[in-house]
């Protein structure tokens, strides 16, 4: 191998490990600030919910049934729920596991348990080609304990982040083959 392919060859290893390391960098970032503010922005939009809740719950008087708890439980949660994006779905659980609302098809019961004393809880899970993002937390409510939860679908994350993946190594491998093409037209 003669002196010009030596360094030609060197010269592009060399720029395809950079921009590798850089691709790589970048994209774990990128995936570290995307997931860091969907959890934000799920726990704040759970804190809202619990927040209206809360206030509308006064309509309520101390001494209800627990039949007539659960049902304006249900209709405000649902008033506050149905206007949300198609990729999040909410659950409102009784403390010993009764469901009041799902419309996520996930039990988040088996995902996290959750205490009467802890702030939200949050959990990313994989299942069936989809990756979800479940916040939990427990109300207080007329002495009874609920435990509402967030489940959002954040399977169009990862698929931002794979081709941003593919569009880095595309144009990884571009440059590598221009600046081989230079070297060997200036040598």
């Amino acid at each position: 191998m003669n002196l010009k392919s030596k360094l030609t060859l060197g010269v592009v290893i060399t720029l395809l490990l950079a921009l590798s390391a850089c691709c790589t960098m970048s994209i774990t970032v990128s995936k570290k600030n995307i997931l860091e503010s969907s959890i934000t922005y799920s726990e704040s939009e759970l804190e809202k919910l619990e927040d209206n809740l809360l206030a509308n719950w006064q309509d309520i008087g101390k001494d209800s049934k627990a039949l007539t708890i659960q049902s304006v439980l249900k209709y405000y949660f649902f008033k506050q729920t149905q206007y949300s994006d198609a990729n999040t779905e909410y659950v409102l659980l009784m403390d010993d596991g009764e469901v009041i609302c799902n419309n996520s098809g996930i039990n988040p019961e088996a995902i996290m348990d959750l205490s009467k004393d802890s702030g939200i809880q949050t959990e990313m899970i994989h299942l069936s080609e989809c990756s979800y993002l479940v916040c939990g937390k427990t109300l207080s409510i007329n002495n009874a304990y609920y435990h509402i939860y967030l489940v959002k679908n954040i399977t169009s994350i990862f698929e931002q982040l794979r081709r941003l993946s593919i569009i880095c190594m595309a144009i990884g491998l571009v440059v590598c083959v221009i600046a081989g093409a230079f070297i060997v037209f200036f040598l």
